[in-house]
Formats: structure tokens, C-alpha cells, sequence
């Protein structure tokens, strides 16, 4: 075999550190952004609504985050990112809040997520380095 495939090989190199950052950062910012939400409108159905559409938020903008933080391996770290969320949210599960059916359901929204973040994140990395280029008038 070929040096390229060796260092093709190397520019797939995975910051573990940054992954499992990325993944602690955005489960904190879903329980305490849930906290609050659920302490501000309670515990009721719109209550309970706001949580869910507010966790979607968090993991979406989180993910994005990872995608343009990581232009060169984004998709894999995406993806890996979002995998670990996925993983952490079986604490739900063990709590009793959510069954465990929905819980592997759940791996779908996670990859739509994923998904859309990846294409976030490169649309705003695309605007960034187009207007690089240009000078401040």
C-alpha cells in the first residue's frame, strides 16, 4: 500500500476529548435548560412541551457547535457526538421518565438531528470563509 492511505488515515484522527466535551456539555445544557423551563411553566402538558422542544434546540445548536468546530472531520464527529447523546439519554430510561422502546426510537431523532446540524454547520463555515476574502469597506 501507498503513504496516502497512511495519512489519509490520519486525517480521520478522533479527539476523544473534544467528543466526549462535547457530548457532557450538551446532556448539562439539556438538564439545566429542562430545569428551567420546567421550573418557569411547570410541570404541565404545554410545560412538559417546552421541555422537549427546548432539549431539540440544545442538541441541535450543540451538535453545530461540533460541526464547525471540526470542519475537517466534522460529519465523524457529528455523528459520534451525537451517538454519545444518544447513549447518555438512557438515563432517562433508568430514571423512569421515558421507557426504554422510546429510548431506542429516539436513535432516529438523533440522526435527524445529526443531519441537520451537519448541514448548519457547514452553510455557516461556507459564509465564513466566503467573506474571508473580503475587505471591510
Amino acid at each position: 500500500m501507498s503513504s496516502n492511505a497512511g495519512q489519509a488515515g490520519s486525517k480521520q484522527r478522533v479527539n476523544w476529548k473534544f467528543v466526549i466535551l462535547a457530548i457532557v456539555l450538551i446532556f448539562v445544557a439539556n438538564l439545566v435548560g429542562g430545569f428551567l423551563v420546567g421550573s418557569i411553566v411547570g410541570l404541565t402538558s404545554g410545560g412538559l412541551t417546552a421541555i422537549l422542544v427546548g432539549g431539540n434546540i440544545v442538541v441541535i445548536v450543540g451538535l453545530t457547535i461540533v460541526g464547525c468546530m471540526t470542519p475537517t472531520n466534522r460529519w465523524t464527529n457529528i455523528i459520534l457526538v451525537a451517538a454519545g447523546c444518544w447513549l447518555v439519554s438512557l438515563i432517562d430510561t433508568l430514571l423512569a421518565t421515558s421507557s426504554f422502546s422510546r429510548w431506542v426510537v429516539s436513535i432516529f431523532w438523533y440522526a435527524l438531528w445529526a443531519g441537520v446540524s451537519g448541514v448548519i454547520s457547514l452553510l455557516i463555515t461556507a459564509l465564513i470563509n466566503s467573506t474571508k476574502g473580503r475587505e471591510a469597506p
